[in-house]
């Protein structure tokens, strides 16, 4: 089979089921169904996962960049080994945590970048 999704040892995967179970289709109308009733919001939180994977670009400066670097070269003296992701998200943890002034002026003391195409001129 094209793409080796026939591999020997591979177990076989229902895509489909697997893309149900995930979305949370209850067997009713197929999941994206444009014209299904709409869940209440009681509904949609018993829905909701418990922890849900969101991908996002971000833009970062070289000082960022620079810092994640720092902060990976300490945990791996600490012998962990961490992503840009992981790192990301327990300094998140980190500042979620802080009183609201803290917040404020760390958010304060960043550089805001530009978002969007450049344009010239």
């Amino acid at each position: 089979m094209a793409g080796g999704l026939g591999k020997v040892g591979k177990p076989q995967l229902d895509r489909f089921q697997l893309a149900d179970q995930v979305m949370g289709a209850d067997g009713g109308a197929p999941a994206g169904d444009p014209y299904a009733p709409s869940p209440s919001g009681e509904q949609r939180a018993e829905a909701a996962a418990p922890s849900a994977t969101v991908k996002k670009t971000l833009n970062l400066t070289t000082r960022s960049l620079e810092d994640l670097r720092h902060i990976d070269t300490t945990l791996m003296r600490a012998g962990r080994k961490a992503k840009e992701t992981e790192l990301l998200r327990a300094a998140l943890d980190y500042l979620a945590r802080q009183p609201d002034d803290v917040i404020v002026e760390v958010y304060d003391g960043i550089e805001k970048l530009q978002t969007g195409p450049r344009r010239p001129g």
